[in-house]
C-alpha cells in the first residue's frame, strides 16, 4: 500500500464541483466539494424508521418527543442523516467502485424535521492499492445554520487508469 502524492497540497485547495467524476490520478489531497442541500421531512423519518426498525418515539411520536425528548421535538434518525450525507455526494460510477469503510463518525448535534443538511468533503489521503485507488475523505455535515451535525472519515474505492472502459468494464 503506497500513499500517492498526486500533486502537492497547497494552502489554497481546489474546490471542485466535479471532484467525484475525475480519474483517481487527477485527484489531489486537499480537493474539496460542498453538496447541494437536502431538507429532512417527516415522511423521510417515518419511512426510514419503519424500514430499519428504529422506531424510537423521539423519531416517530411528536407528543412523546415534545414531553419526554431531550430537545422537545422530534429528531431524525442518526443513520438517516448519515445515509443522506453520503447520498448527496455526486458519485460517478465510471470511476467509483464502492464505499470501503466508515470510521470515526461523530454525531455532534441533532437534525430536526425541516432541517436542511449538506455535506462538505475534503480529500485527506490518496492510496494506490494496486488494483484500485483508495480515496479517504473527511466528511462534515452541516445544517442550514452552518452548524456541524456530524463528521467522520470515509474510504472510497476508485478505479485506476486503464480499468475504466466505455463498455462498463
Amino acid at each position: 500500500m503506497t500513499a500517492l502524492a498526486v500533486g502537492p497540497e497547497t494552502s489554497a485547495p481546489r474546490v471542485l464541483t466535479g471532484m467525484f467524476s475525475q480519474p483517481f490520478e487527477q485527484l489531489r489531497v486537499g480537493d474539496m466539494h460542498t453538496t447541494a442541500g437536502r431538507t429532512v421531512t417527516e415522511a423521510d423519518v417515518v419511512m426510514f424508521a419503519h424500514m430499519t426498525g428504529d422506531t424510537l418515539p423521539v423519531h416517530t411520536d411528536r407528543h412523546w418527543a415534545e414531553k419526554e425528548g431531550m430537545y422537545g421535538r422530534r429528531t431524525a434518525n442518526g443513520l438517516l442523516t448519515l445515509s443522506y450525507a453520503l447520498g448527496l455526494l455526486p458519485l460517478d460510477i465510471v470511476h467509483l467502485i464502492a464505499l470501503r469503510r466508515i470510521r470515526q463518525v461523530v454525531f455532534k448535534r441533532p437534525v430536526f424535521l425541516g432541517d436542511t443538511i449538506r455535506s462538505r468533503v475534503r480529500i485527506t489521503e490518496l492510496v494506490d492499492r494496486g488494483r484500485f485507488g483508495c480515496v479517504v475523505i473527511s466528511l462534515q455535515v452541516v445544517n442550514q445554520d452552518d452548524e456541524t451535525v456530524l463528521h467522520g472519515l470515509f474510504e472510497l474505492l476508485w478505479k485506476l487508469a486503464g480499468s475504466c472502459t466505455t463498455d462498463g468494464g
